[in-house]
């Protein structure tokens, strides 16, 4: 209903609106009809606040992206526990290839990953590829006349200008030569161990790269033999724990056949054998990419092992199928194992390797030859 005023003989008469609460004042003796209508009270009552709409829930943390330098089982390939890296990759090929002159997986930068303080350089020896090779040029420095007088006649100082060309020419092609010693050493099915090259994946590799040639007296195959041979010697006493094969060539050997051959094919370039190395090196490059591009295997001419890793197999899935597996893998690896043998630094070598491979008869058809199983 609508208002009433009461009305009276003067004074305020105080009415209610029907069925509101708020009162109504007349005023004077006449009563007043009419007055506020009740739709604009609410300009009198502020209205109830509404409630804001609930947040939405946050999304959820999204992973940390899983870093194989960081979290993976990979990591100790290459450092475990702060050891010293210049040591291991002296001796350890593997080592040597996973720490490139102190930078894609060298100490630092493995530092790094894992969140620990960077190491600053000390002078400390140099470590990766850098260290091996100081450790292979020594090596064939302890021959002093005989491996000196292959650069140049009468030498008897190491820091001669003639040497160092020579020196600094290895070492620029040094990653290069070691891979493909590393992949025709292992390329043998007479192989025993893929850190010596033997007498036949020498000659193969000799052919391969265009250096054998039956019209060149010196290139000829006995004049390869030579080679292999004079490159093979030891001199009395530095070889105390006999782990060098007399049928095989090491790293150091190795760099000396290279040096040898040099001459050899280029005798043109005289008492430049720095120059004759260079051109050996350019030759080599020259027919082996070429012979894996007839293959289209590009492997056969450039180490791949870094891109194959990171694509293919530094991956978290495989990392899961290693973690389920771990116990199993580590057990059957230790069942091969000679402790009892100091020298072989608890190390599988290729003949371990063949052994499980036989054992699980893999190669019983030509799907998976001896070849493949020495390169893996």
């Amino acid at each position: 209903g609508g208002p009433t005023l009461e009305e009276g003989k003067g004074g305020i008469r105080v009415g209610r609106w029907r069925g509101h609460g708020p009162s109504m004042v007349g005023v004077g003796g006449r009563g007043v009809r009419g007055g506020i209508p009740p739709h604009t009270l609410a300009i009198l009552v502020r209205p109830p606040t509404p409630k804001p709409p609930p947040k939405p829930a946050p999304p959820p943390a999204s992973p940390s992206p899983w870093l194989y330098r960081k979290d993976s089982v990979f990591v100790p390939r290459a450092l475990k526990g702060g050891g010293d890296l210049g040591k291991s990759c002296l001796t350890d090929a593997r080592a040597m290839h996973d720490c490139p002159h102190g930078g894609d997986f060298g100490e630092q930068a493995v530092a790094e990953a894992v969140g620990e303080k960077s190491k600053k350089k000390s002078g400390k020896a140099k470590r990766g590829v850098g260290a091996a090779f100081a450790c292979d040029w020594g090596q064939c420095l302890k021959k002093e006349e005989r491996f000196l007088n292959l650069i140049k006649k009468g030498l008897q100082d190491e820091g001669a200008p003639e040497v160092q060309a020579v020196k600094a020419a290895l070492q620029e092609n040094y990653d290069w030569l070691m891979y493909v010693f590393l992949l025709h050493a292992a390329n043998d099915t007479t192989a025993t161990c893929a850190a010596y090259m033997g007498w036949l994946s020498y000659s193969a590799l000799m052919d391969l790269a265009g250096v054998l040639d039956k019209s060149d007296t010196n290139c000829k195959q006995a004049g390869l033999d030579t080679i292999f041979k004079a490159a093979n010697f030891e001199l009395k006493g530095s070889d105390p724990k006999d782990d060098n094969p007399l049928e095989g060539l090491n790293r150091a050997e190795w760099l000396e056949t290279v040096i040898r051959v040099a001459k050899a094919k280029f005798p043109a370039r005289g008492k430049d054998v720095a120059g004759a190395v260079s051109d050996l090196v350019g030759l080599m490059r020259s027919r082996l990419k070429e012979d894996a591009e007839v293959h289209e295997e590009e492997w056969r001419f450039r180490d791949c092992r870094d891109e194959w890793r990171l694509e293919k197999f530094y991956r978290e899935e495989t990392d899961l199928v290693y973690r389920k597996w771990w116990g199993r893998l580590d057990a059957l690896y230790r069942s091969r194992v000679d402790f009892k043998n100091v020298g072989t630094h608890n190390f599988w070598d290729l003949r371990d390797w063949n052994d499980l491979l036989e054992a699980n008869r893999m190669f019983e058809d030509d799907s998976f030859t001896r070849e493949e199983g020495n390169l893996c």
